[in-house]
């Protein structure tokens, strides 16, 4: 009796814990299928976890999963062999260490850049670091997350060159209005 409704009791909490589960599992997949920034998480393997957002296809060429996550962002970021190497060096000891480890080197890891893709398309990149940790505060793996913002980029400059173009007309509207002013008080005597 009590030995069998123990065990319906717990069948009935693994199914609704499986049912949780699932659908949980279906709203991160959602996210990372709609959301409009390139997203991935990497460990101690160094390589890519299969689980990416959608939209890092449209950041980067070529197969995501299994990549190595330094070069999927560094490729062709005219970044220097010795920042890339820091970049590296930074990582590796993170992984595994204390979540204080990632906070020392959080400097290194480049937070806006600009790369070429397919020797002709210019991209400039946001990139956000994280640290995705186990409650112990031990660094299980990392999180990027890229933002394309070239046409933001374009759009400031666009606005600073065309701010300047305005503070120009306004200093010859002014020059010639003192020159005017001149003609008519003088026209006047």
């Amino acid at each position: 009796g009590d030995l069998h409704e123990l065990s319906q009791n717990l069948e009935q909490k693994v199914i609704l814990r499986t049912a949780q589960l699932a659908a949980k599992n279906r709203d991160i997949q959602a996210i990372l299928t709609n959301i409009k920034q390139g997203i991935y998480t990497f460990g101690e393997s160094g390589k890519i976890h299969p689980d990416y957002s959608e939209y890092l296809h449209e950041l980067v060429d070529g197969d995501i999963s299994s990549q190595d996550p330094v070069h999927l962002l560094t490729d062709g970021s005219g970044m220097s062999d010795g920042e890339v190497t820091e970049l590296r060096a930074a990582i590796t000891p993170t992984i595994g260490a204390d979540v204080l480890s990632f906070e020392l080197n959080e400097h290194i890891f480049p937070r806006e850049f600009k790369r070429t893709l397919d020797g002709e398309r210019k991209q400039i990149l946001e990139t956000d670091w994280q640290v995705l940790a186990t409650p112990d505060d031990e660094v299980e793996k990392m999180m990027v997350v890229i933002r394309d913002v070239t046409q933001v980029r374009e759009l400031e400059e666009e606005s600073k060159e065309k701010s300047r173009e305005l503070h120009l007309i306004e200093l010859i509207i002014s020059e010639k209005s003192k020159g005017l002013e001149g003609f008519f008080v003088g026209s006047a005597k």
